[in-house]
This record gives structure tokens, sequence and C-alpha cells, in this order.
């Protein structure tokens, strides 16, 4: 419930036009993804990424949209719609058992990282997100354009809002609201300070390299073992 949450910093507890993570339910796939592709079945993407864990629960089974990089040793289970040209990379892990786990367009979820859900309570990034090496984010809302700085964990029902940055290592406590454009740092995570809306473009920047990244690797695998369909 909105009375139960904690906001950082200033701004509003459920931000102007914004779906919180608990609100979404197991609806339809966010804007920012897009999944052109027509759904597939499980055996077709074992063999798409034959190198990576793929895994239905109880009939839900992962949606990837086109230019997806999916990494040997990543691991993606049930209910994961991943939008187009997102990058899941080296021993990641997304398990949508619960609830939905819904990563937007040119957002990367760098290695070892981990995605999971509450109790129906889904796990959302948005687009042109950064998401560092092992970070723990769990049953949460990411919104566009933020960086999210290595082993940071994200707990259960917060939000973080567009264009901030979450330190490394910093936690991020349950049903924590972080007003948009702020550094977060800190274990427990507080607001530093309001950091400058431009800093979003040099987000979607380094996101934009990571695409550019995914798709020298998806060249690479192109007629092997690695292909984005």
């Amino acid at each position: 419930m909105a009375s139960d949450r904690l906001t950082l910093g200033s701004g509003p507890t459920r931000p102007e036009g914004k779906v919180l993570a608990q609100d979404t339910g197991g609806g339809p796939a966010q804007p920012g993804v897009r999944l052109a592709r027509g759904r597939e079945t499980l055996s077709e993407l074992r063999r798409r990424f034959p190198r990576s864990i793929v895994d239905s629960y109880q009939g839900l089974v992962p949606q990837l949209a086109e230019r997806v990089f999916l990494a040997p040793g990543a691991a993606l289970a049930g209910d994961v719609r991943l939008g187009k040209d997102v990058s899941f990379w080296y021993g990641a892990v997304a398990r949508g058992d619960l609830a939905p786990i819904i990563v937007g367009e040119r957002t990367n979820i760098q290695d070892g990282s981990v995605m999971h859900v509450g109790d129906e309570v889904p796990c959302i990034v948005g687009a042109e997100v950064v998401v560092g090496h092992r970070v723990m984010l769990h049953a949460c809302r990411v919104d566009d354009a933020c960086l999210i700085g290595m082993q940071a964990t994200i707990l259960d029902d917060c939000v973080i809002g567009e264009g901030s940055i979450v330190g490394a290592c910093a936690l991020v406590t349950a049903r924590t609201v972080i007003p948009p454009h702020s550094l977060v740092l800190g274990a427990p995570a507080k607001v530093v300070r309001t950091i400058s809306a431009s800093l979003a473009d040099e987000h979607r920047a380094m996101a934009a390299r990571y695409v550019r990244t995914k798709d020298n690797y998806l060249r690479d695998g192109e007629g092997g073992e690695l292909n984005a369909g």
C-alpha cells in the first residue's frame, strides 16, 4: 500500500503517470517492450540460444524481441519479456515464475545480475537502463535511463525514478521510492542529492554502447551458436 512506502528525498510516492511494480500484476508488457517476433516455443528458444538456459514455468515461456543477445550461461525462466536490443550477459538470471519480469528496449543486464519477482509483484526495468555486474533486482521497478551500479541491491516494491544513479553496493530497502534524477548511495541507501536531468542522456549513451557491443557479439556468432534471429 502507498502508505507503507518510504520516500527518500523529495517528490511524490507515486510518480505522476507511472505504474508501480505491484500495480502491474500479470498484465501486458509495458511501453518500450514490443515483442514483434511472434511467440516462440520453448524448443525454438532453446534452438535459438543453445548455450543459454531457457525454461518454462507452468506453461509460461520467455518472450524475446528482435536483436536480443542472450549470452552463453545466462538463464531465463517463466514469464520473462525482453524488448528489442536488450543484452542479457554471462551468468545473469531472470526467473519470472510468480509474476512477470519485463525489460525495456536497449537495456543491458550485465554479468551475474539476478532478477526475481514477489508474490504477484513483477520486476520491471525500463528502456535504456544500465544494470551493472552482480546487481540484485527483486520485485522492483527501475524507470528509463537509470544507471544501477555494480552489486547494488534493490528490494521489493521499490521504484527508482527516471535518470537516477544507484551507486555500487547500495542497498535500497523494500518499499522505497526514489524520485527521478537522484543520486542514491549507501546501505541502507539514501538520496545524496538531485542530479542534472542531462545525465540521463549520458546513461542512454552508455546503453547505446552496450547495444553496439552486443551487436558485435551477434555478428561474431552469425551462422554459429549465437543467434539473434
